[in-house]
């Protein structure tokens, strides 16, 4: 029983059935009638709020309210609960079309109350409910075509170090994910985001990447072309840990251009199979004695390129 050797223990009186932790159980979900019923034999006797449920009707009732995609396509400073939506319900685990604008925060299994943090009519049963601190949450994208856009002054969190909460990212092929000047997507320790091949990525200039912890990664399985404009930065920052992550770019061309930076505060980039082009007045920043860049592919130097500040030996060039 879980751990427990004792026949006599009463299982259901430790259930949590609006918030059941699937690490613990073989389902996310379940409801089991006290007595037996026939085969098609429904129940009715609903009850309020998020006791058991009275009857199977009542359970079915409350899971097709739990499973609704309730991700708006819009969040900003005047969406409900000032813009702030937390993804941690065990029967939410899709991300639908949403772009994140000024003042916009989507979360995904930060400690928080779930959606927008109050009740909703109709109102999912578990819609209120914190995730399970220590938890991981794993969350995808729908279906092909789904587009997050993450706008100037939208912010972007997976994770929630601070009480061990992991949350784990991914878009398939045919997904869009937009980072835009001036927005912030924070990747917290053991947490990650992962774009599959055939994902579009736009990392624009002022975007500012943070990868909070040396075991948070962003994980970029498939093309990715980045040009950093003259003028234009693109930071990886480690945010208020020590350390920072990962980032992994498997293939495509990368260009900095005169005048433009590439900065990483404590953080490892590493391109795969890039063709990089540094242009005259470039600049890459590496700040920290574990700031890593690694290239493999293809460097075109333009004459006069831009300096490489490093505070140790640690640019590899395979």
């Amino acid at each position: 029983m879980f751990g427990n050797p004792s026949l006599t223990t009463n299982v259901s009186s430790t259930i949590q059935f609006d918030n059941l932790p699937s690490p613990q159980y073989p389902f996310d979900a379940y409801y089991a009638s006290s007595t037996n019923k026939l085969h098609v034999e429904l129940e009715s006797g609903l009850t309020a709020g998020n006791s058991a449920p009275a009857g199977n009707m009542d359970w079915a009732h409350k899971e097709i309210l739990n499973s609704e995609p309730t991700l708006p396509f819009l969040l900003n400073a005047s969406s409900p609960n000032a813009g702030t939506y937390n993804m941690c319900r065990i029967q939410n685990r899709f991300l639908t079309n949403c772009t994140v604008d000024n003042g916009g925060f989507l979360l995904i299994n930060r400690n928080t109350n779930a959606d927008f943090s109050f009740a909703t009519s109709p109102m999912p049963p578990a819609g209120v409910n914190p995730p399970i601190q220590g938890s991981t949450f794993e969350v995808q994208t729908c279906d092909c075509g789904v587009t997050i856009d993450i706008k100037a002054g939208g912010v972007f969190i997976l994770g929630d170090d601070a009480f061990s909460n992991k949350a784990v990212v991914t878009f398939h092929s045919g997904d869009n994910l937009y980072l835009r000047s001036g927005s912030r997507i924070k990747i917290e320790d053991y947490s990650k985001l992962i774009l599959e091949q055939g994902v579009n990525l736009i990392i624009e200039p002022g975007a500012q990447i943070i990868l909070q912890g040396e075991h948070s990664l962003f994980d970029v399985q498939g093309i990715c072309d980045i040009n950093i404009p003259t003028n234009g930065t693109i930071l990886f920052d480690k945010g208020s840990a020590s350390t920072g992550g990962e980032m992994h770019l498997n293939t495509g061309t990368f260009i900095i251009n005169g005048n433009a930076n590439l900065t990483s505060n404590q953080c490892k980039i590493k391109l795969n199979d890039y063709v990089f082009n540094y242009r005259q007045n470039a600049h890459i920043n590496l700040n920290g004695e574990e700031s890593t860049l690694q290239f493999g592919g293809i460097i075109n130097l333009q004459p006069q390129a831009g300096c490489i500040l490093a505070e140790m030996d640690i640019l590899d060039l395979n």
